[in-house]
This record gives structure tokens, C-alpha cells and sequence, in this order.
């Protein structure tokens, strides 16, 4: 049998424009697997690696498979199997500079380059140098931009996936340069003083892990914690050091996406709903729907107040392809675990602020009978 093969620009497919006021129907004509790249750090000191670290999310309801089981680098090559850098310009010229991608040879002992399993709504990282690639004038100094493309992403028997990523930027400069060198991502101006062998304090932890790690401001913007749901939040993290751990992970700034999913899964082992639910203002849209499913499976009813004002705020359109489709999978997500909840079923598909907002107001309606459901 034929086997189809797609492939997705920008991270994913979309088959026709669309205006503002139909993305909510066209969601399901774009297929939501996302590439996405960094360099860390993102100034490269002249002739040192480049860390080039490339995530999969996969956004379908059914599991993805990436061929290969190599994430780490490898001498022989074997994480660049499926992946590959297929623009590279430097200082905004133009001219592709790429001549040639790294050999692959198995060793011996190695049978097969095997598969690796993303469910749906997780994400699989790979790391690799971008340096294993050749460039016609070799990697000098100044300000790169390259997009990546991940191969062979298996659908089902008949259909695999090539997703391209955004354009992902660095700069290569000398050690003489280093101090004064542009980043794309500024640190964040957050104390992150150690008192005490507790660790951290405690707003400091809260802020790592809710606190954009760039400058302006996000949209939908986020609601803030209240002074109550702090508290509840230090509760869990000061009476568990698992719950602590767990947390530490989700720090915005210092932190990688395989670091969040692993907070997110940790608290949800602990039971900790008040950390979790404080993951729905953490910068990253991946974690906030990772978080939403985890308050889901616990089924604790006193995070429904929290649910419904963090839904207030998600009840807009958001334009963009790649932006409309994370969305509209927060909007299913926020629909999925409020039903399960109160009770109250309401199944929303993508992008859909009206009837998001009906929800709400009926979930609302149940929350006003529940007087034993209490919370910030």
C-alpha cells in the first residue's frame, strides 16, 4: 500500500487562509505537531559547541512515532537520523550557507535505529552541535538564523509527517565579545537569592515558575495568584520535599520543557493540586494544557474557582496558525476538565471563545450550589 507523506511548514499544515472569524471552524484542517528550536546559551563563544536543542510536541489525540531512539548526541551521529538543518544565513544575508548534513553509519552493535513514542500532548526533545552540519565558509563569527526539519514522524501505517520549525536565532562571537554580545531572551529580573538551607524562598520559586523569561507581555494574558493561593501553593511546597523538587522544575527561565512535563507529572503524583493549578500561569502554553489534563485525573473539586477565572481570561481569539491551534487545544482542555469537575459536560473543539464563555457561565451557575467548593 502507498504511504503518504505531508509536509508541514511553519509546524503544521494549514490548507486554506482563514479570517479571524472562522479559525475556531478551521481546526480541523490544520494538523497541530509543532517543531520548535533553541540554541543554549544563545551566544556561542567562538570554535564551542553549538547546543542545538529541537522539541516535538504533538497536539493530535492519538501517539506520533519519531524515528530513531538517539536525543543525546552521539559520535556516530545517530540523533540527527530525522533531523536536519536545512537553512542557515548568517547577519541577515541572503544565500543558504548549508553544503552538507553529518554522516550516518550504525556501529556495529546497534540492530536497528528503532522509534520513539510521543503520546499525544507530550513532547520528545532532541539535542544535538549544530556545528556536525557544514557551512561553505565554515561557522564565523555573527548573528545566525536556521530552521530545522524533523523527518518520518509516523501518523498511522499509511502517513508520516516532515514538520519544519520556525527560524531559531544565535550569535557566535569571541570571548572578547561574549560580555557585550545581543541574546534573544534576556534574563529575567527575579531575586533568586538562597536563604536558609530550605532553598529558595518561596516567592522566589512561585515567581521562577510563573514569571515570563523575556521582555513585553504574553497573550491571552495570564491572572495573577492571589495572596490566598500563594499561601495554599507554599503549603504543599513547604510540607513536601518532593513537592519542592517537583516544583524547582518548572523554573521558566533556567529550566527545559523535559524538566516542566517532569514537575507537572511529579506534583500530580503528590496529589499537589495548588502547585498544579498555579502551572496554568507559567509561560509556556505546553505546560498549562499538561497541567489542566493532571487536575483532571486528580478530580479535586476545590480548584474549580481558579479553573473558571484562568478560563475568563482564555476566552478570546488568538490569531496565527501555530498560536490558534496551541489554543484551541487550551480551550478543549479547559472544557474536558471543568465537565469532569462539576459534572457539567460542555465539549468545545479548538478555538471557540463563545462557547467557552456559555460554559463558563453554566459551570458558574453550578459553582454558586456547591458551598463546600471554596477556593482563592
Amino acid at each position: 500500500m502507498q504511504r503518504r507523506w505531508m509536509i508541514v511548514a511553519a509546524a503544521l499544515v494549514v490548507l486554506a487562509p482563514v479570517s479571524a472569524a472562522s479559525q475556531a471552524q478551521s481546526a480541523d484542517r490544520q494538523i497541530p505537531v509543532f517543531v520548535r528550536g533553541r540554541v543554549e546559551p544563545a551566544v556561542v563563544m567562538d570554535g564551542a559547541a553549538i547546543e542545538l536543542a529541537v522539541t516535538i510536541t504533538n497536539g493530535l489525540p492519538r501517539a506520533i512515532y519519531h524515528s530513531g531512539s538517539w536525543t543525546e548526541p552521539v559520535g556516530w551521529n545517530g540523533e540527527t537520523i530525522s533531523l536536519s538543518v536545512v537553512d542557515v544565513y548568517r547577519d541577515g544575508q541572503p544565500g543558504n550557507l548549508l553544503i552538507s548534513r553529518p554522516d550516518v553509519t550504525l556501529p556495529r552493535d546497534v540492530s536497528g535505529i528503532g522509534r520513539a513514542r510521543i503520546e499525544s500532548g507530550r513532547s520528545l526533545s532532541i539535542r544535538t552541535d549544530a556545528r556536525k552540519w557544514t557551512l561553505r565558509d565554515g561557522w564565523l563569527h555573527g548573528s545566525y538564523a536556521i530552521t530545522v526539519r524533523i523527518d518520518n514522524l509516523a501518523v498511522d501505517d499509511h502517513c508520516s509527517l516532515s514538520v519544519v520549525s520556525d527560524p531559531i536565532g544565535f550569535t557566535i562571537t569571541t570571548t572578547r565579545d561574549a560580555a557585550t554580545a545581543p541574546r534573544d531572551h534576556p534574563e529575567p529580573s527575579i531575586d533568586r537569592t538562597v536563604r536558609g538551607a530550605a532553598g529558595r524562598e518561596l516567592d522566589d520559586l512561585i515567581a521562577a515558575a510563573t514569571t515570563r523569561p523575556w521582555p513585553g507581555e504574553g497573550y491571552p494574558v495570564l491572572p495573577a495568584l492571589s495572596t490566598e493561593m500563594r499561601g495554599r501553593i507554599g503549603s504543599e511546597i513547604t510540607g513536601s520535599g518532593r513537592v519542592r523538587a517537583a516544583y524547582e522544575k518548572l523554573d521558566a527561565a533556567m529550566r527545559n520543557n523535559t524538566e516542566w512535563f517532569e514537575g507537572v507529572e511529579e506534583l500530580e503524583a503528590e496529589g499537589a493540586v495548588w502547585c498544579l493549578a498555579s502551572c496554568l500561569v507559567h509561560p509556556h502554553e505546553d505546560v498549562q494544557i499538561n497541567a489542566l489534563r493532571a487536575l483532571e485525573r486528580l478530580g479535586d473539586r476545590r480548584v474549580v474557582p481558579f479553573l473558571l477565572t484562568y478560563a475568563e481570561y482564555m476566552a478570546v481569539l488568538e490569531g496565527g496558525s501555530e498560536s490558534a491551534t496551541m489554543h484551541g487545544i487550551i480551550h478543549s482542555s479547559i472544557a474536558k476538565t471543568l465537565s469532569t469537575l462539576t459534572g457539567i459536560a460542555v465539549e468545545i473543539n479548538g478555538q471557540d471563545p463563545e462557547a467557552l464563555r456559555a460554559a463558563i457561565a453554566e459551570w458558574r451557575r453550578w459553582l454558586a450550589d456547591q458551598p463546600d467548593v471554596g477556593g482563592p
